[in-house]
């Protein structure tokens, strides 16, 4: 049982220093934006092209059919360029968006692993949990009350909040599909870059859209 609780919380603080991380990140591109636009487009290119690398080496070791890396690879670059467009489009919203990601993230894995009980989607991320998610949502609501830009907007918040859940789920989809364990190893506890942003791009993707639908609808 200790050596379980000790497990939780060295995982779980691996998780938040990396989500402090992806933030301070977010921050200086930001920051660099202001005097330096060019390199800040260079810095975005440069994820978006690791990413682009993780895909490729995930397709490339993975031993499902040709059929479905093909699917999973064209519409995994689909999916990036959306991404990359949106960091783009959303500009410094992206500190919040990530923000919102993190705090949703880390309560789901501490949570569900703590409480544990029914599986939320066992085919597809069987560490998920039905209490893990619920909480998560519940924190995530709660916090999202006291990060700047969501201005306690519920018809934002809540669907945002499960867009985050779906950006998780859809990537742990395509590496069942692909039947490899992670994008690859470079961040801690959490395999690769797509482990890590998955969340965050789809978040970014829904407030691009969301933007557009209230300025133009």
């Amino acid at each position: 049982m200790i050596s379980k609780i000790n497990n939780l919380m060295n995982n779980l603080i691996s998780r938040t220093l990396v989500g402090i991380g992806i933030l301070f990140f977010i921050f200086c591109s930001y920051l660099i934006t202001l005097y330096f636009k060019d390199l800040a487009y260079i810095i975005l290119i440069f994820l978006f092209l690791i990413l682009y690398l993780e895909l490729f080496l995930a397709c490339f070791k993975s031993e499902a059919s040709k059929k479905i890396i093909n699917y999973i690879f064209l519409s995994g670059c689909l999916y990036l360029a959306c991404g990359f467009y949106a960091f783009f489009q959303i500009g410094f919203k992206m500190f919040s968006v990530a923000a919102l990601c993190m705090i949703s993230d880390t309560s789901a894995y501490f949570f569900g692993s703590l409480i544990q009980g029914p599986k939320l989607v066992p085919k597809i991320s069987p560490n998920k949990t039905i209490s893990g998610f619920v909480i998560s949502c519940i924190i995530g609501i709660f916090a999202a009350f006291f990060i700047p830009y969501y201005e306690r907007n519920l018809f934002l918040i809540i669907p945002l909040i499960l867009i985050i859940h779906l950006g998780d789920l859809l990537i742990s989809y395509s590496k069942r599909l692909l039947k490899i364990k992670d994008s690859s190893a470079i961040l801690l506890s959490h395999g690769g870059l797509w482990d890590r942003l998955d969340s965050i791009i789809a978040a970014a993707i829904f407030i691009m859209f969301y933007n557009f639908l209230v300025l133009y609808i």
